[in-house]
């Protein structure tokens, strides 16, 4: 993905090395983000947030424990992370307030769906 040496010429505050990580890393960053964060306005910003982590920490890569490519990943998938806690977008329970009561039998609910129902469904 990106030569060691670049990796050590933007550690140096190189610009064409950070132009560089940038613009070859930065298509495999949004393919990830866009996986996480579903709403597209927050897209760049994840982008943006992602990189400024990443030019951050250069100084920590360390090529002896891997690629380059998994560490990258790594913070990308940390920034949409914590993008989603921030914003309160990752929530897997629902509250009770919001829970409606059922009142019907789940076994007559699914006697009573023909085949046609079910290709309805999967068309």
């Amino acid at each position: 993905m990106i030569e060691l040496s670049i990796i050590k010429s933007a550690i140096k505050q190189d610009r064409i090395a950070y132009k560089t990580i940038y613009e070859t890393c930065s298509p495999f960053a949004f393919s990830i983000i866009k996986r996480y964060i579903t709403d597209p306005i927050d897209h760049k910003d994840v982008l943006q947030e992602t990189f400024a982590r990443v030019f951050l920490s250069l100084n920590t890569f360390d090529d002896a424990k891997g690629d380059f490519k998994y560490w990258f990943r790594k913070i990308v998938v940390n920034q949409c992370m914590q993008h989603l806690r921030k914003y309160k977008k990752l929530s897997l329970v629902i509250p009770i307030s919001e829970v409606h009561e059922q009142h019907e039998n789940l076994d007559d609910i699914i006697t009573g769906i023909t085949k046609a129902d079910i290709e309805n469904l999967l068309t």
